[in-house]
């Protein structure tokens, strides 16, 4: 059955603080590292996208980085996000784990970007847990608790139907052609393309 716990979300609303920033990485993954550095299999983030709503109500700015260049991105890529992110707000992911270990690696690989990235882990708030934890379940999810079970059925209005790039998996494997493609209209569609679905995650 349906069930909305309106008392426990709003507890859940109270501890947030703003700006609220709403983050997601694409990342690669291989056998074989790419770069000095790097380890077999290790997700590698490429891009990111930011929403940032600086006060209740305001209209969301976006940020983005895709690397274009088939180089280590992580370190240009922790730069751009130290520009998007500020020193407060709380940060959202969903199935935020993910995004908080990319963080620990790249902090770990440029000690530099340590307390920037232990700074955003520590202000993340995992936004699946409302639906986890029973706050909020409908049937319409299918059990499941991801984003792209969730989201259809609570903002109908977004949806992956539409885009070029549906799932990680291909945005994944879109970097490496990216890189490799030469100026002109299909890289140009293929950037975009891959901004619109990191953005929609």
């Amino acid at each position: 059955k349906k069930k909305i716990d309106k008392v426990a979300i709003q507890t859940i609303l109270n501890t947030f603080q703003s700006p609220l920033y709403f983050l997601d990485y694409e990342t690669s993954n291989t056998a074989i590292p790419p770069f000095d550095g790097t380890w077999p299999y290790q997700q590698i983030p490429f891009q990111y996208s930011v929403y940032v709503v600086e006060t209740p109500g305001a209209t969301p700015q976006t940020f983005d980085f895709l690397a274009t260049e088939f180089s280590n991105p992580m370190k240009p890529l922790a730069e751009s996000l130290r520009d998007a992110i500020g020193p407060t707000g709380t940060v959202f992911a969903w199935y935020a784990s993910f995004e908080m270990g990319r963080n620990t690696e790249m902090a770990d690989a440029y000690p530099e970007y340590v307390d920037f990235m232990q700074s955003i882990n520590d202000r993340t708030y995992d936004l699946m847990q409302v639906f986890k934890q029973g706050h909020y379940v409908d049937p319409a999810f299918g059990g499941s608790n991801s984003l792209k079970a969730v989201m259809p059925v609570l903002v109908p209005e977004l949806s992956y139907k539409h885009l070029n790039i549906q799932e990680g998996g291909t945005a994944s494997a879109s970097w490496p052609k990216l890189t490799e493609l030469p100026d002109g209209e299909a890289r140009d569609q293929l950037y975009r393309d891959m901004i619109d679905y990191c953005r929609l995650d």
